[in-house]
C-alpha cells in the first residue's frame, strides 16, 4: 500500500480503492489492544488513523480522481472520518465540493452517504 501511495502522477487510484479496504480491515485488527495499554501516550496503537492520514494526504497531493477517494472511504465504512480528515486540510472544502461533483459516479448506496457527510461538514465550516 505505500508504494501505491506514492505514485501521485500515476493512475492507480481505482487499485487503492480496492486494495485499501483489507489493508484496513487487518490493520483494525492489529489496533485491539487491552485498555490498560490505551492510557499509555507514547504507544501508537491506532494504525488505522495513520493509514487514513495517509490515504487522505496521497489523495490530496495527487492527480486522482476525488470520487475514488469517496468510494474507498465508503468501501472502508469511514466516510465520516475519512472526509472529517480531508475537511481539516487546507484545501479541504475545496476537495469536498470536487468529491460533490463527482459524486454521481458512486455506487448509490455510496452516493448517498457521501453527500450527506459532506453537507453535514460544509454546514459546521
Amino acid at each position: 500500500m505505500p508504494v501505491l501511495l506514492r505514485l501521485r502522477t500515476k493512475p492507480v487510484s481505482p487499485i487503492i480503492a480496492a486494495a485499501f479496504p483489507p489493508v484496513h480491515r487487518e490493520l483494525a485488527k492489529a489496533d485491539e489492544v487491552s485498555d490498560l495499554f490505551r492510557f499509555i501516550p507514547f504507544l501508537d496503537w491506532d494504525r488505522c488513523k495513520a493509514a487514513r492520514n495517509e490515504l487522505v494526504e496521497a489523495f490530496l497531493s495527487s492527480s486522482w480522481p476525488p470520487g475514488d477517494l469517496a468510494l474507498t472511504a465508503c468501501r472502508v465504512d469511514e466516510v465520516g472520518r475519512i472526509l472529517g480528515r480531508v475537511a481539516k486540510q487546507h484545501s479541504g472544502k475545496s476537495y469536498l465540493k470536487r468529491i460533490s461533483a463527482e459524486a454521481n459516479t458512486l455506487p448509490s448506496n455510496c452516493r448517498s452517504k457521501v453527500r450527506a457527510e459532506i453537507s453535514q461538514i460544509l454546514d459546521q465550516l
